[in-house]
């Protein structure tokens, strides 16, 4: 049934590009002046840690670490986008992240010091615009976050919050098995208005490789089966762009009025790591002059190999963003910002253990972050959040790494701790 699906979508795609290129006779010829679009954003942070715990095996128990101040090269991002055809662009990002950072501290993600810190690749895509005179059909092709979720597919300014909310590394990891969220695949997409102005809806329609359970995460192992991702957002009122992106925000700054209601779902058949990988889940923004809420739902699941048809782990991510624009004399702003997140994983003894086997996280991981944002201008921010994590290890014994509140990649075993932050995000 697979192999049926994407040979009609491939086919698809080579029908679009026939209509496209028809009663085109002559070469592609570049543009006379080749647009390009450099782009820089930096963010910093200084926090304050208390409360983390360490798991001793010596003493069998979590031993407190001493609170901290820590300071970090939160995230970086440089890159550039070129458009050599007037509908073929191409998109390069790289990265560097967590220079500085203690993996004691409270805050989350991995670590990037030593000598000589890492950079990554981020985003490297091409992207045709296929219809010439609308919005309707784009194919982007290399390595990219599919379009899935809220939060994962807002870019580091888009997002009102200090840290990002970090159900989307539940969300990612479970979809293409890595924090970034980041695999090689083909997306078909595009914006289309329904009826007048104040209603379009949003496509896409992705198959993606992410390979990363085998052969050093290199391969998905002798069994393989592609992820297949789609996305259908409905855009009452204001719509979030006039022209179709993969970029999303949550505050447009009190200048639309609209309501986004995205569906999702991903699914991949058959690997060496489970029999099948799926999510379904809902996702909204809403925009009302100076009040901004976003959030999502989702559901997740990932079947082992045991007979037993109730041999499948389940999850649900879910949070609730919500700001208010406050604007100050000489066009500056405040945000206040509240957030609450939730990984629901299992809790019962033997499906944690099937959760283990399969690489999916249990338990429970709750999040609460309020602060304030301040604005200088759109791309210049500075935050000052207070955030406090707590969580639930189900039947699993102590000590057992079950979900990102229990552990910590470079520590082991925790009970993460809360923090006190001020940040700056600088973008170019």
């Amino acid at each position: 049934m697979q192999k049926k699906w994407i040979t009609a979508w491939v086919w698809f795609i080579w029908l679009s590009v026939g209509i496209s290129q028809s009663g085109e006779n002559n070469w592609l010829k570049t543009l006379e002046k080749i647009e390009f679009k450099p782009s820089l954003t930096l963010q910093t942070w200084a926090s304050y840690s208390f409360g983390q715990h360490l798991w001793s095996e010596k003493d069998n128990e979590y031993l407190p670490v001493s609170n901290r101040i820590e300071t970090q090269i939160r995230r970086t991002r440089f890159g550039f986008s070129v458009r050599p055809y007037s509908r073929l662009s191409i998109k390069f990002v790289s990265s560097v992240d967590f220079i500085g950072r203690d993996v004691l501290s409270a805050t989350v993600g991995g670590s990037n010091n030593g000598a000589n810190p890492a950079f990554r690749l981020w985003v490297l895509t091409g992207q045709w615009k296929m219809t010439k005179e609308n919005e309707g059909v784009y194919i982007t092709f290399g390595y990219m976050a599919p379009q899935i979720g809220r939060e994962s597919i807002t870019g580091l300014l888009g997002s009102t919050g200090m840290e990002k909310v970090w159900t989307q590394n539940y969300l990612r990891r479970h979809i293409t098995g890595t924090g970034p969220g980041r695999a090689t695949g083909i997306n078909l997409g595009g914006l289309a208005q329904v009826s007048d102005q104040k209603l379009r809806f949003s496509y896409n329609i992705g198959v993606f490789n992410p390979v990363f359970q085998a052969f050093s995460g290199n391969s998905t192992g002798i069994e393989y089966a592609p992820m297949l991702a789609g996305k259908l957002s409905l855009h009452l009122g204001d719509p979030e762009n006039d022209k179709y992106s993969l970029g999303h925000k949550a505050n447009y700054f009190s200048q639309r009025k609209g309501l986004t209601v995205g569906i999702q779902t991903t699914y991949q058949g058959r690997t060496d790591l489970f029999a099948q990988n799926s999510m379904i889940g809902l996702d909204l923004l809403f925009n009302w002059k100076h009040l901004n809420i976003d959030g999502e739902w989702l559901w997740l699941r990932r079947d082992g190999f045991t007979p037993n048809q109730e041999a499948e782990a389940r999850a649900q991510v879910r949070y609730i963003k919500m700001s208010y624009n406050i604007f100050l004399p000489g066009k500056y702003m405040i945000e206040p910002v509240i957030m609450l997140s939730t990984y629901s994983g299992e809790k019962d003894l033997d499906k944690q253990m099937l959760a283990t086997q399969v690489q999916m996280p249990s338990g429970m991981d709750h999040v609460l972050d309020a602060g304030f944002n301040f604005y200088l201008n759109p791309k210049l921010k500075l935050s000052l959040h207070y955030t406090k994590n707590n969580g639930e290890i189900g039947q699993m014994p102590l000590g057992s790494p079950v979900n990102n509140y229990f552990q910590q990649n470079g520590a082991g075993a925790i009970q993460r701790g809360n923090w006190i932050g001020f940040g700056i995000v600088i973008g170019v």
